[in-house]
Parts: structure tokens; sequence; C-alpha cells
């Protein structure tokens, strides 16, 4: 009863998973095609580090909050994902805790590491392979329930 449960959380988690996958992956290549044509560069001081620490004791997952002064002379403050070693760096005061960022001028709040590679692409194949073995696997446990008590019956 339990393993059929999960099995179902699981197909639900894929099946919901994908679509939010490729639609964050959307969104996030949107922003940095604005950020491309209409960015402008800034320097910005991590005010503080935030990560998580995985079980094996390792820490990943840096998210730096950051302020930065924009053209308009306007100060922002923002959040942003950095790469793990220079969060670790930061983090153990080997880096100084400031960063390049690139923001639009009319939406301050979108603000990337101005460095940032896009890997949005990868992003929503990985959604839409989700989404693809979610409905697989529906497919194919409709077709074994249906097809289940004719087999059992022969």
């Amino acid at each position: 009863m339990l393993s059929g449960l999960r099995s179902w959380i699981f197909l639900l988690a894929l099946l919901i998973g994908g679509p939010y996958v490729m639609f964050s992956g959307a969104s996030d290549a949107r922003d940095i095609k604005r950020l491309q044509a209409n960015g402008r560069e800034t320097m910005a001081v991590v005010e503080s580090i935030e990560w998580r620490k995985k079980r094996s004791g390792s820490e990943s997952g840096f998210r730096g909050h950051i302020v930065f002064k924009t053209e308009a002379g306007n100060l922002v403050n923002a959040e942003i994902g950095l790469p793990q070693q220079q969060g670790q760096a930061m983090k153990d005061g080997k880096a100084d805790p400031v960063v390049k960022v690139r923001y639009l001028p009319n939406e301050p709040n979108v603000v990337r590491l101005a460095d940032m590679q896009d890997n949005t692409s990868e992003t929503r194949w990985i959604g839409a392979v989700m989404f693809l073995i979610g409905l697989a696997l529906l497919i194919w446990r409709w077709r074994k329930s249906s097809a289940g008590p004719a087999t059992a019956a022969a």
C-alpha cells in the first residue's frame, strides 16, 4: 500500500515538477536575454551568505545577500546565487565580499552575476525529460492496470 502511494507521489512529482522546471528555465532565459541586451554592470557588496550543509558535511547552494548602487544612485538589496568556490571562499574569509553584477536599470531587482553562464536550455531539457518520464510511467501504469484483470482471468 505504502509503496503504491510512493510511486504515485513520484509520478505526480514528475508530471508537475517537469513543467515547473521548464517554466522556470524559460523565465530565467528571458531575464538573462534582457540583462545581456540592456543590463548595466556594477560592483555589489555581499552583506551575508547562506548555504546548505549536506549529509556528507560539505556545503553547497551558496546565496549572497548583496547591496549595490544603480546608475541613478539608488541602493538596491537583492539575493544572488554564488558559485561553489566563490561562496566557500567568502564564507571562509579568503575572498573579498564583493561581486560584479549585472542589473536592469528599469528593474534593478532583476540582477545576476556579471559573468554568469546561461544554462537555461539545459534546465528546460531537464524539465522536459522529467515530464516525458512521468507521462511514460503514467501510460505504463494505465496499460498495466487495464490489462491486469484480463491476463489474470486467462
